[in-house]
């Protein structure tokens, strides 16, 4: 049998809310988009739902290392399906909390919450919710982790990259890297 749908999820995001997933999924083939994804769920609870008829249409496609590995970058990068983006709650402070796994400090916060979840019974957004609301702390652990993200382009990569070393008090670095793309765009 044919799928309806595939669902994009991935190893470094455990923390996954049921309900809020059929929703996006009733969204997405109600309105027969080929891609459908989430945002302002905290880092790493956002979804991408794919029609399979869209993601079929790639096999003679030429795509970038970046959108190989990155299943749905494809789909972000191209206007020719229809897409849509849904805000799943009200408040844009959850989307700045991080639930993936990317450092260590990543792991202890998600551990935390995941040993809450087993002792309380609660799960998905409300469980992060609640936690936010009574020990807000636990969100400062890995407030300060840097994000990874897949450039568009090289001059987005050298924008980054300048942020990073900012971030990092890498100043010295971060304006020779400033000054070195200043350098490239005015020659080309």
């Amino acid at each position: 049998e044919n799928p309806d749908v595939v669902v994009r999820l991935t190893g470094d995001n455990p923390i996954i809310d049921i309900s809020l997933l059929q929703n996006v999924i009733t969204h997405h083939v109600v309105n027969q988009n080929d891609y459908t994804t989430t945002e302002w769920l905290p880092i790493g609870m956002n979804m991408e739902v794919v029609s399979p008829a869209a993601l079929i249409s790639l096999e003679n496609v030429e795509t970038t290392y970046s959108e190989k590995e990155h299943v749905t970058l494809y789909f972000k990068n191209n206007d020719f399906f229809k897409k849509q983006v849904i805000k799943l709650v009200e408040d844009i402070e959850y989307s700045k909390l991080r639930l993936t796994i990317d450092y260590l400090s990543d792991y202890l916060v998600v551990s935390q919450l995941l040993a809450i979840s087993q002792a309380s019974e609660i799960f998905g957004f409300d469980l992060v919710k609640i936690v936010y609301e009574k020990y807000n702390w636990l969100f400062q652990v890995n407030k300060d982790n840097i994000q990874k993200k897949t450039p568009a382009d090289l001059l987005e990569e050298f924008v980054m990259a300048v942020n990073t070393l900012e971030q990092n008090q890498l100043l010295n670095a971060a304006l020779f890297l400033k000054n070195y793309n200043e350098k490239c765009l005015s020659a080309s």
